[in-house]
């Protein structure tokens, strides 16, 4: 599926400013996966206060943004406790 397929999604392109990348990545919180559950293995590696995090970070992060309940799975028990938290 190519980019130019999808019409309304606009692509943050480098020669964009960087307030036009920044608002055409974001997505508005919605309650889409409201009553769902996922399961997110490797997701305790991240910290919302740092710029990089691990994939699983991210993604526990966002399907609870988005109304999901989230389980964290992790070899470190602490770095999952700190992700839910």
């Amino acid at each position: 599926c190519s980019p130019a397929s999808k019409p309304d999604r606009i692509l943050p392109l480098p020669g964009r400013s960087a307030v036009a990348r920044a608002t055409a990545t974001l997505r508005p919180m919605t309650d889409r996966l409201a009553g769902r559950t996922a399961l997110v293995l490797g997701g305790g590696h991240g910290d919302p206060d740092c710029a990089v995090v691990g994939i699983g970070f991210a993604t526990a992060t966002t399907f609870a943004r988005h109304g999901a309940a989230v389980v964290v799975v992790d070899r470190d028990a602490d770095a999952a406790q700190r992700t839910v938290d």
